[in-house]
């Protein structure tokens, strides 16, 4: 049986890479208004693949918002394509939540643009994650279409079945190449039908569904606007273009598809460069930093302070998300860029830092103002969804060095103070500032105050906090160790740091 090849107009492109986003801008503008208006003059072309990333769709309508309903027009009848992706990000080097996220606003905005294309296409990211296929069918998204990390010795086709460990499936084809087709020749239909021929030699031995894609266009490359005519030249029966969503789904009818479950990380059919993972560690350590702030901290902090509150600041979150994001492309985060471009890549993820930090302390404030605790109360937080007995170390400022903490039910908890020192001072010169800025009372005024450094386990409820308030220890001085001169001790032990290094630990109750 002969293969039947659908021919697929599209464009690959980086956002940015050995060029900067600044450059890409500049021929995105002019690549995507000679598509759009090519696509309105020749019905012969009867679709475009866009590289299925609506963050390059969001970069030229900041540009050209004037396009956006001629736009919205060719998104929603299917003669162009993007999404479901933000960005094509690198699956293996980003955090779990950044790939959800990316595909959460990638699928969102495509719809609101008037269609969501409904295959996971990633055909330059370097190597695909083994949990894809269930977060890809998290959103509803049946099939996938990648280039990079396939084993042809343990994968025996390019159309198969592939499988998360919980049981969510895709179909999934393998391109040998996303550009087979890239450069056909205007004049010469037989050289075109020699090409096709070879491409079938390649292709043929590894398809079951003997369906493949003849795909005309590269990286940043230009729309051929005379595709058609180059397809109705050849004059082959086997050769035509198609809906890329129905010709999947007739590819993914297939009967008798192998099944494989696992990461897709080798090289034999195509470099995945895997010296990316340990480029640039000082940009790796710092995504992980703001990602681990958004998910962990952020989001966790933004949803109890709307429980309490009512006031809705996603977006706010959403936009360092997007900074994030537009640095999870695939050659981005690979940091297989000029230095120009890692300085870049630096600086929003630096942004986004600053924002997430500053909004997680201007949350923390506002919650600790409307619990009407008394000057000397802290909070703790959890953020995890359940309740934590947590041991900590933290810095207070008391009004005394003997001390003990009680929550909001009563219950007691003992510390242990490490270290302390006069903090009059210092507190006096702070509030002397917020006081008057804020127009409101000095609650710290005329009395002495001390900076504890103290050991204690805490009781924090799920997905929460708890109020704490330093109260008079039951046992006068139970909890209080002063360190000086290389003495520490409390009522019960005396320490001391002899000059050779060795301690001489004393139990006051035995004399020992």
């Amino acid at each position: 049986m002969a293969m039947h090849f659908t021919v697929v107009p599209h464009v690959h492109w980086d956002r940015e890479w050995y060029f900067t986003q600044q450059k890409s801008q500049v021929y995105l503008d002019r690549c995507l208004s000679d598509v759009m208006d090519e696509l309105d003059r020749n019905p012969g072309i009867p679709q475009y693949l866009f590289d299925a990333q609506t963050s390059i769709i969001d970069d030229y309508l900041a540009d050209h918002p004037e396009r956006e309903d001629q736009l919205r027009r060719l998104v929603s009848t299917h003669r162009l394509l993007t999404g479901p992706w933000y960005t094509q990000c690198d699956q293996l080097v980003v955090h779990g939540e950044s790939i959800v996220r990316n595909l959460s606003y990638g699928t969102r905005r495509a719809s609101d643009l008037g269609h969501c294309l409904s295959i996971g296409y990633a055909p330059d990211c370097f190597g695909q994650a083994a949990q894809l296929p269930q977060i890809l069918a998290g959103f509803d998204i049946p099939y996938m279409m990648f280039k990079r990390g396939i084993d042809a010795n343990v994968i025996p086709a390019d159309d198969f079945i592939w499988e998360s460990d919980d049981g969510s499936k895709v179909f999934a084809y393998h391109l040998l190449d996303y550009m087979s087709f890239r450069k056909p020749s205007s004049t010469n239909a037989q050289e075109n039908i020699d090409l096709v021929k070879r491409i079938e030699t390649d292709y043929e031995p590894r398809s079951l569904s003997k369906e493949a894609f003849l795909f005309n266009g590269f990286d940043q490359f230009p729309l051929r606007k005379d595709i058609d005519k180059v397809v109705e030249a050849m004059g082959l029966d086997n050769v035509s273009f198609g809906d890329l969503e129905t010709v999947f789904e007739r590819m993914a009818a297939t009967e008798n598809l192998p099944v494989y479950i696992g990461e897709l990380t080798s090289g034999m059919t195509t470099r995945v460069h895997k010296s990316i993972f340990s480029s640039r560690a000082d940009i790796k350590t710092l995504n992980s930093k703001v990602e681990n702030e958004l998910v962990r901290i952020v989001e966790p902090l933004q949803a109890i302070y709307r429980s309490l509150t009512g006031r809705e600041e996603r977006n706010l979150i959403k936009r360092s998300w997007k900074q994030v994001m537009q640095n999870s492309a695939h050659d981005s985060i690979g940091c297989c860029n000029s230095d120009q471009v890692n300085r870049d890549i630096y600086n929003r993820f630096e942004e986004a830092m600053s924002s997430a930090s500053e909004y997680e302390k201007i949350i923390y404030r506002q919650i600790a103002e409307g619990a009407k605790a008394d000057p000397f109360a802290f909070q703790a937080y959890n953020f995890l969804p359940y309740e934590r007995d947590q041991e900590v170390e933290i810095t207070l400022i008391s009004p005394s060095t003997t001390f003990e903490l009680e929550d909001t039910k009563g219950n007691r908890y003992p510390v242990d103070v490490i270290s302390y020192r006069d903090a009059t001072k210092d507190v006096e010169a702070a509030i002397w500032w917020s006081g008057d800025a804020a127009n409101t009372p000095k609650p710290y005024a005329g009395m002495t105050v001390y900076e504890c450094q103290v050991r204690t386990t805490l009781r924090v409820p799920s997905m929460g906090y708890e109020t704490f308030h330093i109260v008079e220890a039951k046992r006068a001085g139970a909890s209080t160790a002063t360190a000086a001169d290389g003495i520490l001790e409390n009522p019960f032990l005396r320490v001391v740091a002899n000059p050779d290094g060795t301690l001489e630990i004393t139990d006051k109750h035995s004399g020992q």
